[in-house]
């Protein structure tokens, strides 16, 4: 069946009508016994199923039950698929599963469940806004992808809610500092810039938290200072 799903992917992809196949896929996705089936069985489904179709009702019962279980895989194989997912319909009722993961004991699942509230927010902002509390503790996450993560949420939503998230000034500041003096782990080093996309993310928001606030622009100085000149190495990425 995970060979079938594949192919109905192919032909999706060909342009042929292939919507026969949802329903297998959705059984793939809920009964697989291993994660590459489930993850066949979700892909074709979110890439087949369209707003308003009957089976989107158990496609959000598949993904609960899955954002439920006890194998960490299974929820990050569910959070993986709503951070593709594009149907609205779906949204509503998946939100609050998605904010419970945040508190899972797995990074993987902590960082997924980030992403895909990123894709709830460009699609549906008034669903995620009321989480707001939670999506700034992720910010003082120990592992550095989850804080990363947590930091590209922030860096769309400050656009709309600087005046909500203005607290969050100088736990910005610390990240790019922290980046700055090589405090990451050595894999976040990119062509000998440190984590330049987290450098990026964080004077993107430095940039909406300091607009018309002189004391919160001078306490971002130095750290912005700090990274000009940290990345005047003469490299691409540094550029």
């Amino acid at each position: 069946m995970k060979e079938n799903m594949l192919r109905l992917v192919y032909g999706e992809m060909m342009g042929q009508d292939v919507q026969f196949g949802a329903i297998y896929a959705l059984k793939l996705a809920q009964s697989g016994q291993t994660v590459a089936e489930k993850r066949a069985g979700y892909l074709t489904c979110y890439l087949l199923l369209q707003e308003g179709n009957e089976l989107n009702i158990m496609l959000v019962n598949t993904l609960q039950k899955d954002l439920t279980s006890s194998n960490y895989h299974h929820v990050v194989v569910a959070l993986v698929t709503l951070c593709n997912m594009t149907l609205p319909d779906v949204i509503p009722s998946m939100v609050s599963h998605v904010v419970a993961a945040l508190s899972h004991s797995h990074e993987s699942v902590r960082k997924r469940a980030l992403i895909a509230l990123r894709n709830f927010y460009v699609r549906q902002p008034e669903q995620v806004v009321p989480y707001l509390d939670q999506i700034k503790l992720a910010l003082y996450d120990l592992e550095p992808s989850v804080m990363s993560a947590a930091l590209g949420l922030v860096a769309i939503m400050v656009k709309d809610h600087a005046h909500d998230l203005k607290e969050l000034a100088p736990v910005v500041v610390r990240i790019l500092q922290q980046v700055v003096d090589n405090k990451l782990p050595k894999g976040y080093l990119y062509h000998g810039m440190s984590a330049p996309w987290i450098q990026i993310r964080c004077l993107q928001v430095m940039s909406y938290l300091g607009a018309n606030d002189l004391s919160a622009s001078k306490s971002m100085t130095p750290a912005i200072l700090a990274a000009f000149h940290k990345a005047r190495q003469g490299v691409d990425a540094a550029f």
